[in-house]
């Protein structure tokens, strides 16, 4: 997971890795392969799947959020790049820890990130 950069929209908060919206013509898979080589610096291909989706929305100051959002997960064993103009910090974190900790502090996290976590499956 990574913490948003302190200058991007709803920044300074713990969000998932890699998030971006689905630009014209891309697939959501060719657009988190895109987010994940600008954010994370993933330049092999990574077999992504689907875990889940859902609308949400959030108010951030004079702007808000509406969207339909689309999670996935992939497994990668290289190195990470971290693009520093993006986000501020990253982290490995279990998801069962993670629960445990939106529960303790849920400030520090984005809604988008506490609303994928409560409908992670079982």
């Amino acid at each position: 997971m990574q913490r948003r950069g302190r200058s991007k929209l709803g920044g300074g908060r713990w969000d998932a890795s890699a998030t971006s919206h689905v630009r014209k013509g891309e697939t959501y898979e060719s657009a988190i392969s895109r987010c994940a080589a600008h954010e994370l610096g993933i330049g092999q291909p990574v077999a992504w799947r689907r875990v889940l989706s859902f609308v949400y929305t959030e108010r951030l100051g004079d702007s808000s959020e509406n969207e339909f959002c689309a999670l996935f997960a992939g497994r990668y064993d290289g190195l990470l790049r971290p693009n520093h103009a993006e986000l501020d910090e990253l982290r490995w974190v279990r998801l069962a820890d993670l629960a445990t900790e939106i529960r303790a502090d849920p400030a520090q996290y984005t809604e988008w990130l506490k609303e994928a976590t409560a409908r992670m499956p079982a």
